[in-house]
């Protein structure tokens, strides 16, 4: 309040690599008739600095690679030294990695892995560029089963015990799954609630019917 001009405010930035944008209102304390207002964004970077470039998910027995993305801002070309740790999955090949940057340039840096487990895959890329060093752990990967369920029916009149021979599909995942026998004395079987909802279903109007 009273100043004239430019008006300098310290802000001291949090250590987050993303962008900022400050906004600023004014008004004149006198008359309060004139104001005005202006923003501005500021991107946090820092000389040394590593971006995952993983898939949104994977399945199970999934081979990709595994991307980090150095970037040099240190003013001249380095080569960076960049580590992958990972649990869930099968690193392939060498855990570290060393790539030539310029200077104001990013290189992408490619670790080959395997998905040998359902669940949740956990990476942690970490490198230095001589005494600067950064370190980033994305969110978990996703690692589906893609398998789908497979059923089959048989039904017919005996009045003696009969031998049902079972044959398990071909192409199947040994570490997963497993079989589901139903049986009984109707042809409808799985099929029970929705028999109970058509009877018991209270509006009786042709149409409906």
């Amino acid at each position: 309040t009273g100043a004239k001009g430019t008006v300098t405010l310290p802000v001291k930035m949090p250590e987050n690599l993303t962008a900022f944008r400050f906004m600023a209102v004014v008004a004149d304390q006198d008359t309060g008739l004139r104001f005005g207002s202006g923003e501005h964004a500021v991107t946090i970077r820092k000389p040394f600095m590593l971006r995952p470039a993983l898939p949104r998910f994977a399945n199970f027995g999934d081979t990709f690679e595994a991307a980090v993305v150095a970037t040099n801002m240190t003013g001249k070309d380095v080569v960076a030294t960049v580590k992958l740790q990972a649990t869930g999955c099968t690193i392939l090949g060498d855990a570290v990695a060393k790539v030539k940057v310029a200077d104001g340039r990013s290189e992408e840096v490619r670790f080959r892995v395997k998905m040998e487990q359902p669940g949740k895959a956990r990476f942690r890329f970490s490198g230095y560029m001589h005494r600067l060093t950064d370190s980033v752990e994305p969110a978990p990967l996703t690692v589906y089963v893609p398998a789908s369920s497979e059923a089959t029916a048989t039904y017919g009149v005996t009045e003696k015990s009969v031998l049902q021979p079972v044959k398990a599909p071909g192409e199947v995942f040994k570490q997963f799954g497993g079989v589901d026998l139903h049986m009984s004395s109707t042809a409808l079987t799985g099929l029970q609630d929705a028999v109970k909802y058509l009877i018991s279903y209270p509006h009786g109007c042709a149409e409906q019917i």
